[in-house]
């Protein structure tokens, strides 16, 4: 890394693409980090140093570019991660999204709730909840909420058999619970309906968000 930060002094016009993991301490003075991600993939980030700014960068410091079904969205801030506001928390509402992982890494999350007018289920969990339909595809999925339950999987299992839900997908975020294992162990019957199971954690309880599949 020593010898990159040595090139840039000299060549100011500098960029270099990294492995996505690199530590947002990384960014340049005066530079800015992007985060790529392509199909819900997370590709790449690449660290500008400051001549390479361009009137679309605006003084953006870190931002996540989202490629997914022939969609380009971007999302930036101003600030350093450190000196973010964290976004409000509340209670699960009508609508679920799911950011991308660009907007994960490059911490973004905040700025995603705050376009969406949303909340936090959890300060450390990345997904945001609204009460309004509002899409803003495709930095984030959004989940139209059925139901959300204490993780009980006889319970669980009894609200979609109820519902007649004979196929699920399985997510999860923030908990150890693996969703093959708790799709293969809910065992349900044949049934027209399809629903998405979001598992996540919710303060120490574990959660099961049902919505639309």
């Amino acid at each position: 890394w020593d010898w990159v930060v040595a090139l840039a002094e000299r060549v100011p016009r500098t960029a270099v693409k990294v492995a996505p993991g690199v530590p947002h301490e990384l960014t340049p003075p005066g530079g800015v980090a992007t985060w790529t991600s392509v199909e819900g993939t997370l590709v790449e980030c690449e660290l500008a140093w400051p001549a390479l700014r361009t009137a679309d960068d605006g003084t953006d410091v870190r931002r996540a570019r989202v490629l997914r079904a022939g969609a380009v969205a971007t999302v930036g801030a101003t600030h350093a991660l450190e000196a973010q506001t964290p976004p409000p928390v509340g209670e699960v509402g009508t609508w679920l999204h799911e950011p991308d992982d660009a907007v994960i890494r490059a911490g973004l999350v905040a700025e995603v709730a705050e376009r969406l007018d949303g909340r936090l289920l959890d300060p450390r969990v990345a997904y945001v909840s609204t009460d309004r339909d509002l899409d803003l595809a495709p930095l984030t999925v959004r989940f139209r909420v059925r139901a959300a339950l204490p993780y009980d999987l006889a319970a669980l299992r009894a609200h979609l058999v109820g519902a007649a839900v004979g196929h699920v997908v399985v997510k999860k975020r923030a908990t150890s619970l693996e969703p093959d294992d708790v799709r293969r162990r809910l065992r349900l019957p044949a049934a027209p309906g399809r629903a998405t199971v979001l598992l996540t954690r919710i303060g120490e309880r574990t959660v099961a968000v049902v919505a639309d599949g």
